[in-house]
């Protein structure tokens, strides 16, 4: 240790015995050499060859990886499922959850193992991942992109899934979309409950409006006829029946009231998903 000059002892008042403490025991930093600093800084400077030297490492490796994801894309197609990982963040019952998306990922290796998988078997995988808030969103695009040929057994599972959890979120507008065409009570009220929740949110996302569309088009509807009719006043002025400075609100009462439509409690998000939780709001 450095060995600072003789200096007297330092004493302390404390609310017990007074306490000492001699100056060897305390650390003194010697005096920095400016001349020695500046060669040090020198010598650990940031060079454009260093520079030069990590964008070549940042290249190679994302040619690696660039080159590893052009050979895993066309043999993961239809097999895997990306997993909504907005959804992992926010869930709270993740550890319960899990196990079910194992067994999810146990029965596709399982069907994989044979070989080919029929059609059939995909079809009825994808109905079940639909019911699993991780892969609910990728799962109802790629049924959207078959509904033809799904089954009455198909559509019973789609329409207990949401019915018994609607995830609150842009997938449930994948959702009606399967369904368009399909009469089921109770989708429609499930669709009525998605909608109460969706309204109250803070910020109106896109699929909002959209997905308002969807549910007043299954009572045989027209939403856009409705804009600047049935929220406005007589003099032109907006009417706004909900909380901020947003129509829809007053729009979907009213369609509410002319069509019967029941009136229903708002949906609750997923266990661990924020109210407002949107993973594509609207600016």
């Amino acid at each position: 240790m450095w060995d600072a000059p003789a200096a007297p002892d330092i004493e302390t008042e404390s609310d017990d015995d007074a306490e000492t403490w001699d100056t060897d025991d305390v650390f003194v930093p010697p005096e920095v050499d400016a001349e020695s600093d500046d060669e040090n800084e020198a010598e650990f400077a940031w060079t454009a060859e260093d520079e030069a030297e990590l964008q070549a490492e940042r290249r190679q490796a994302r040619a690696v990886e660039e080159e590893q994801l052009r050979r895993f894309e066309p043999w993961a197609a239809g097999r895997w499922l990306p997993i909504d990982m907005s959804w992992a963040a926010f869930h709270a019952t993740w550890d319960r959850d899990r196990e079910r998306l194992a067994q999810l990922v146990r029965r596709a290796a399982s069907l994989q193992s044979a070989g080919s998988v029929s059609r059939s078997d995909r079809t009825a995988w994808l109905v079940s991942a639909s019911d699993h808030p991780a892969t609910r969103g990728e799962a109802l695009w790629q049924l959207l992109a078959q509904r033809r040929r799904l089954t009455d057994d198909d559509f019973s599972n789609l329409a207990a899934s949401f019915v018994r959890g609607p995830a609150v979120d842009e997938s449930d507008l994948v959702m009606l979309r399967i369904f368009a065409g399909r009469p089921n009570l109770d989708v429609d009220r499930a669709a009525a409950a998605v909608v109460e929740a969706a309204i109250r949110m803070p910020r109106i996302s896109a699929w909002v409006v959209s997905f308002v569309q969807a549910t007043l088009r299954r009572y045989g509807d027209d939403f856009s006829a409705r804009i600047g009719r049935d929220d406005r006043d007589v003099r032109g002025r907006p009417i706004y029946t909900g909380p901020g400075e947003n129509t829809l609100w007053t729009i979907w009462e009213v369609a509410r009231r002319d069509l019967g439509i029941p009136e229903v409690p708002p949906a609750e998000p997923p266990p661990g998903r924020r109210a407002d939780y949107d993973s594509y709001p609207a600016d």
